[in-house]
């Protein structure tokens, strides 16, 4: 089985245990990676959660307790550092989320990009 056969099989499973499971979510610890003058460093530390409708992130960004919502309706594409990170840019500002289970990054961005799909009837 080739690496491309492999993610599709993957791809497909979790996409039907999604549309199997109406409230499926994902949920972990990260750290939040943004600008910060010249380069990018590590800004804060919560969890990011999605679900049908939002990527939400709880936790600290530069000192402050923060909630950012990011709806999945408007996230067609999740770049993902596979086994590192998974990227949303919003307002022109890069929000890096790394996770320690090094399998996650790939699960966002696929269950991600699919509500997507779901939202927009693909």
């Amino acid at each position: 089985m080739s690496l491309f056969q492999n993610y599709e099989r993957q791809r497909l499973k979790l996409e039907k245990l999604i549309s199997d499971t109406p409230d499926y979510s994902l949920e972990t610890p990260v750290r939040l990676v943004r600008f910060q003058g010249n380069g990018l460093g590590e800004t804060g530390r919560g969890t990011i959660s999605l679900n049908r409708e939002l990527y939400t992130y709880r936790g600290t960004d530069k000192g402050e307790q923060v909630e950012y919502h990011f709806p999945t309706k408007l996230i067609q594409y999740l770049p993902v550092d596979i086994g590192g990170d998974i990227q949303i840019y919003d307002n022109y500002e890069v929000f890096q989320f790394y996770m320690d289970t090094k399998y996650l990054p790939i699960k966002f961005s696929t269950a991600g990009e699919y509500f997507y799909r779901l939202a927009h009837n693909q």
